[in-house]
């Protein structure tokens, strides 16, 4: 990932918007990059594409969905970067490192 991230937070002006985000998401909790010892690579099975389109509702207090993205440093996309403990999208199941397709 690179230094570029993004909060989900809205501006004031757009309070009287949705307050849910749908979002469709592919988990990518290991990457290419990541180094994989030699011993492991025959015996652990490859992971499987899943896809989850969740719902986010975004919090009434901090006015945030509770993650933040930053753009693909080696690959191309948008990713997870950080997610607040407890908050909207923690509840719903986001993690680091997920992508967001949509």
């Amino acid at each position: 990932m690179s230094g570029s991230t993004l909060s989900l937070g809205e501006d004031s002006e757009k309070q009287n918007e949705s307050r849910t985000k749908a979002l469709v998401l592919s988990p990518e909790r290991t990457s290419e990059n990541t180094a994989v010892p030699e011993d492991m690579k025959d015996t652990s099975p490859s992971m499987p594409l899943e896809l989850h389109k969740i719902c986010i509702q975004k919090d009434v207090d901090s006015r945030d969905f509770g993650f933040s993205v930053s753009d693909g440093l080696l690959e191309k996309g948008v990713y997870v970067n950080m997610i607040r403990p407890d908050g909207p999208a923690d509840q719903a199941g986001l993690r680091p490192y997920d992508r967001i397709l949509q």
